[in-house]
Order: structure tokens, then sequence, then C-alpha cells
């Protein structure tokens, strides 16, 4: 079994694309296709996050930048700005918009470097798991804040050390950081500009995320008065 998701483009001259992830339906892990030959820039060496745990002699390529490599290679062409109808499949839901060709491959980026094997945006891989594409900002907000504390909640039930302040969540983020500016010269390294304004989107949130999350969950307050009163 597994969790599959289609991604499906459309561009107004009619040229069409499909992308289709599959998914482990118990741990949300990428399911791999044969990749080829890997590009240089996806080498675990080149521009290596500097916090990497992981080493090249067991993992010669860095695990998001391999599996990205397929749609770089099929996107990698087209204008980062240029409209696109899109249709996102998963087996609950289907979810269509106009948006842009970067936007698209932000949010499929998001996907593969939250299940690929990266020990930082592994913490994103339950959101992963109910993905909600062409979310806004306080939806993504909303979602990332309520996983954390979910995983919290089930560290308290085993009877370890769990954290409400929220501390953890700003801290992941701030690794996560340091994950996009590398990962953002893996692709400028490629000469791909488009992926590198793709990986711009996803670190506009990490970098947002530590300083809105007080403002933002302040936001939501009246919406949780029967809680509160």
């Amino acid at each position: 079994m597994s969790i599959d998701i289609l991604y499906n483009l459309t561009f107004e001259d009619g040229q069409i694309a499909d992308f289709e992830l599959k998914f482990d339906d118990d741990t949300m892990a990428l399911i791999a296709e044969e990749h080829g030959s890997p590009p240089v820039w996806a080498r675990l060496d080149e521009h290596k996050c500097p916090h990497c745990p992981l080493n090249s002699d067991s993992d010669p390529h860095c695990p998001p930048a391999l599996h990205l490599a397929k749609a770089v290679n099929r996107l990698g062409s087209i204008v980062s700005y240029t409209d696109v109808n899109l249709r996102v499949v998963t087996a609950e839901r289907e979810v269509i918009g106009k948006t842009s060709v970067q936007t698209v491959l932000s949010s499929i980026m998001g996907l593969l470097m939250a299940t690929t094997g990266c020990p930082y945006t592994a913490y994103l891989r339950p959101m992963a798991r109910f993905h909600l594409p062409l979310a806004s900002f306080e939806e993504t907000i909303f979602r990332s804040v309520s996983t954390y504390l979910v995983a919290q909640y089930l560290l308290d039930r085993k009877g370890q050390p769990f954290d409400t302040s929220l501390d953890g969540l700003v801290k992941i983020y701030k690794d996560i950081q340091i994950v996009n500016v590398s990962f953002a010269k893996r692709l400028k390294s490629s000469g791909e500009i488009m992926e590198t304004n793709s990986i711009a989107l996803l670190d506009m949130f990490a970098q947002t995320m530590p300083l809105a999350i007080d403002e933002s969950l302040d936001e939501f307050r009246d919406l949780f008065l029967p809680y509160l009163e």
C-alpha cells in the first residue's frame, strides 16, 4: 500500500506535465524510483549543509537533491513565473488552482525534503502526510504548530520530556533555514534559476516562522474562546 499524490500541470500552450509521488503509508517515506545518473549538484559534499550529520561514504548524494533532480530536468527550462493550471490529486480530494511554476515546484520540493531522509526536514513528515497544496501562510502556521504539539502529546504519553513553549519548533525552523541556504547554493550551481526562486519561497516561511509564532497564534485566539473561558 502507498499514499499517492499526483501533481498535474497544464500550461497555457496546452502542454501537460505530471509528477506522481508515492509514499509509504506508515512512515510517509518517499518510495523512490530509479535515478539514472544523478547530477553533480546532488552530491552530498556539493554545498553540504554545515550541520549535516550524513557522511558521503554511506550517503554519496544529498537525499532530497537526489530525488529533486527529476523535477529539475523536466521543468528547468520553464520560466519560474510562468502561469500554470494546477490539479493535485490525493485519495481524499482534488485541489485545483492557477499559480506559478515556482510555487508548484516549491510545493513539490517541500514534500521531497520532508520525506527523503534529511534529518532536519524529517520533522515535517507529518505535515506531508496531511499535505495541503496552495496553503496560505496562516494555514501553514496553524498546521506547523499543531503538528509540533501532537508530537509533544505523544512524548508525554511515553513518559518522556515534552515542550509546550514551542522553543523546539523554533529550533527546528532555524535548522531548516540553514538547510535552505545550502540547498539554494546547490541549485544556483546547477544554473537552474527557477529552482533557486522555489527554494526561496520555502525559506521565506522558515525565516518568518520563529518570529510569527506568537503573533499568528494571538490572531487565532478568538477561535479558541470555548477552550479559554
